[in-house]
């Protein structure tokens, strides 16, 4: 199970969510909740459980649940991108596909046309959320490197260099720092906006997932490689999506420390 798993994250991104995309007469997106469970690799017993827990958040924020789970006269169920966020919030991310999920939706939502004070509110709320599962996904990737540089520092100085250079376009942290004109304090990480924290969330846990594959040790360059690999291919999900290349999203004016 576990190797099929790892090829599927290797093999799909998210453009499974753009894939299975559907828009309305008014040309309103949405989602046929079967298909995303599919996507999810969730069953659909599972997917209802969520589902409904979703629909209940949904009317508790003040929302119209109605407007965002609904039905087709097939009566298939429909899903908003609203919908499809909170879904994906309260699945498990253990699951890979669910991380991308996470990850798309999120993306969408800075695409979304909110009150700026609703989207104000939705953007801290997720920075802080995808930075404290950013701090334990690279915790937990470096522990499963840590046998092979702990010996050499400066090898894995590259292989953290190498998520960030796939990612930004060869840019390595020192110039990601520069261009976000940051002091020497001051992390990096802090300094996103959430849909650049996802996918840097994303780069790890694929970078993980991939490490894990296979029973042969990885060298050093094999992580290194792995880890720019895994940011190369975010970044070209992240593209495709939102238009933008990482290099050129905005800097917050807040750092998540101050939220």
């Amino acid at each position: 199970m576990l190797q099929f798993t790892v090829k599927y994250v290797i093999i799909i991104t998210m453009n499974n969510f753009e894939v299975i995309k559907k828009h309305g007469s008014k040309g309103r997106e949405f989602w046929y909740a079967h298909e995303l469970a599919l996507a999810l690799n969730y069953t659909s017993l599972e997917f209802i459980k969520i589902a409904k827990v979703a629909e209940k958040q949904c009317w508790k924020n003040g929302f119209n649940h109605r407007q965002h789970f609904f039905t087709d006269i097939a009566g298939r169920v429909m899903l908003s991108r609203y919908a499809c966020n909170l879904i994906a919030h309260l699945a498990d991310m253990n699951r890979p596909e669910v991380l991308m999920a996470r990850t798309y939706f999120s993306i969408l939502s800075q695409k979304q046309e909110l009150d700026p004070q609703d989207a104000n509110h939705i953007e801290n709320y997720n920075r802080t959320m995808f930075r404290s599962h950013i701090t334990d996904s690279n915790r937990e990737l470096n522990k499963m490197v840590d046998s092979v540089f702990k010996s050499d520092p400066q090898l894995f100085a590259l292989f953290n260099n190498a998520g960030y250079q796939g990612f930004y376009d060869e840019m390595g942290a020192a110039e990601v720092r520069d261009a976000k004109k940051l002091k020497p304090d001051q992390k990096i990480l802090d300094h996103m906006i959430s849909t650049e924290m996802s996918a840097n969330l994303a780069i790890a846990e694929l970078a993980k997932q991939e490490i894990i594959f296979g029973k042969k040790k990885k060298t050093a360059n094999q992580l290194i490689g792995i880890h720019k690999k895994a940011g190369r291919r975010v970044r070209e999900s992240v593209v495709r999506v939102t238009g933008v290349t990482p290099e050129n999203f905005p800097v917050p004016e807040k750092s998540v420390k101050e939220l």
